[in-house]
């Protein structure tokens, strides 16, 4: 009777353990079709020779008026075009196209699926740190193949990855400097890189800040000092970079920028989030499973009490990407101004996809059981 019943319960056991494994093969599985999907569409995109977005003319000849020097400038006259972001992504998309040899267009959107790419890497490093430090080498590069394979395959990804627009370069740098941020918890100096990249990404989309807020609120509870070092470290880049703009532009920076860039706000388009986050509803719901898994095991909103054990673990670097995912709730809002579209919504599921990644080290013991 007793043999009768471990039987049965080693039989329930593996297949479980099987059924968690067939369901983890089958999601990558699906996760790398959709990274191809990207890779093919990009492909088609980057070669072909006309516009697939109206932003995409607008922001090629943006472009063009920086190489002629009248960037920024009035626009009383006939043509006039407002600068609706700062120049970093045009001055990359003038740099590749002039060592490519290739049009402005076809430079503009290999420079977004670049950056798309990169996206998709920096996601998997972050899934890879956060799960490394309660899971070993295999369980956290599960994480971070599907974290990064994840990214490839959000919608909103897949519709701008390719254009030639700002969205991916900025949201390239802003994981880039989260990811310095965790190095920062333990190797404080990473949080100068960190700025860097938080600064070049503001000067991308002047919006891209809910990647600084995250990083900067987390490290004031985690390290303070570290902290304020990154703080003054982006104001003072920040202001060496605005300076010769708002001189070589007789203040034209700012008035296309915080001016002429000013939209109305109608809240009925909010009602585009849920048609775009439906689409990621199983995305959703891990997350939320996870995070009660998480709370039963530990408290993360105790790690302020308990500073001196928190710095470089895996809670703190779970924690800044919950913080992340707070403001980039918060500016994915904006989506409610007139004129925008669902590349506001990119930063949210890039986060969401990221903790979707390190939700999955709780998958790998279960298939190793016995």
């Amino acid at each position: 009777m007793y043999q009768s019943s471990v039987s049965a319960a080693r039989s329930r056991v593996n297949a479980s353990r099987l059924l968690v494994l067939a369901t983890m093969l089958v999601a990558l599985a699906l996760l790398a079709w959709d990274a191809q999907a990207f890779l093919a569409a990009a492909v088609r995109a980057i070669r072909y020779p006309f516009e697939l977005d109206y932003g995409e003319g607008i922001v090629w000849q943006q472009a063009e008026q920086m190489r002629a020097g009248n960037a920024y400038g009035a626009i009383t006259g006939f043509p006039a075009i407002v600068f609706h972001y700062p120049p970093l992504y045009h001055a990359i998309t003038l740099v590749a196209s002039g060592l490519s040899g290739v049009d402005m267009l076809m430079a503009g959107r290999a420079v977004s699926v670049a950056a798309t790419l990169l996206t998709s890497l920096f996601a998997g490093m972050i899934a890879f740190r956060t799960a490394r430090f309660d899971a070993d080498r295999n369980a956290a590069l599960l994480c971070a193949f599907v974290a990064g394979f994840a990214v490839l395959g959000l919608s909103p990804v897949g519709g701008w990855g390719p254009l030639m627009r700002v969205d991916m370069v900025a949201m390239a740098l802003g994981l880039g400097g989260i990811w310095c941020t965790m190095l920062a918890f333990e190797r404080p100096r990473a949080i100068i890189f960190a700025a860097a990249c938080f600064v070049a990404a503001v000067y991308t989309k002047q919006t891209a800040i809910a990647a600084p807020a995250a990083a900067f609120t987390t490290l004031m509870l985690i390290r303070p000092r570290t902290a304020l070092v990154g703080i003054s470290t982006s104001f003072l880049l920040g202001v060496l970079v605005l300076a010769p703009l708002t001189w070589a532009t007789d203040g034209g920076f700012e008035r296309h920028i915080f001016l002429y860039n000013i939209n109305r706000f109608d809240f009925s388009r909010l009602g585009a989030l849920v048609g775009v986050m439906s689409q990621h509803a199983p995305y959703l719901a891990i997350i939320i499973i996870a995070l009660f898994k998480l709370e039963r095991r530990h408290s993360l909103f105790a790690m302020g009490e308990h500073r001196s054990n928190a710095n470089g673990s895996g809670e703190a670097c779970v924690m800044l990407l919950l913080v992340y995912l707070g403001f980039a709730a918060l500016m994915m809002l904006t989506i409610a101004k007139i004129g925008s579209n669902v590349n506001y919504i990119i930063e949210t599921l890039c986060v969401v996809a990221i903790l979707v990644g390190v939700a999955c080290r709780d998958a790998v013991p279960l298939w190793r059981c016995h």
